[in-house]
């Protein structure tokens, strides 16, 4: 079976600014459940180094490098540190879901706190059926597809459930 089978995939981007708000969203996960696999992107040596030195179990820690090509590159260059957060978002998804083979992946940023499993959070049917758009648009995938057709009824009967 993969490492990654049955696992909550969450990624979140890192700057020296956020480590301690990464951190504590870190810890927020692994009070709920084990379940999961925090993808940590940091866009600077600083925020690497004290992540990576922090031996997170559930995380994987990885420099922005292995996300950016020539174009994310050259707008990092016109881009305030922000910004460029903010454009880093959708290729970050992307590369996790390609390189990694994954099906899922929950972007949050840094100073969300949970108090819920990542299960539970999903399953509200909040963000349900755009964590299955999401997929089928970086994948492309025949599956990712029909996902989106299956989100739609997904998420009436999850507000049903949860609606009583």
């Amino acid at each position: 079976m993969p490492d990654n089978w049955g696992l909550n995939h969450i990624c979140v981007i890192a700057s020296k600014d956020y480590v301690i708000k990464v951190r504590a969203m870190y810890q927020s996960l692994i009070d709920y459940s084990d379940q999961f696999k925090l993808w940590i992107c940091c866009i600077d040596e600083s925020s690497f180094s004290i992540l990576n030195k922090m031996n997170l179990t559930h995380a994987v820690v990885f420099k922005v490098d292995e996300v950016e090509n020539d174009e994310l590159r050259a707008l990092k260059q016109e881009r305030a540190v922000n910004e460029y957060c903010w454009t880093l978002k959708a290729p970050l998804i992307h590369h996790l879901l390609i390189r990694h083979d994954l099906e899922t992946m929950l972007y949050c940023d840094g100073d969300i706190f949970f108090s819920l499993t990542p299960k539970k959070f999903l399953m509200t049917g909040v963000l349900l059926p755009f964590i299955y758009v999401l997929n089928a648009i970086s994948t492309g995938s025949k599956k990712g597809m029909a996902n989106i057709k299956q989100a739609s009824s997904d998420f009436e009967m999850i507000n049903m459930v949860l609606t009583g």
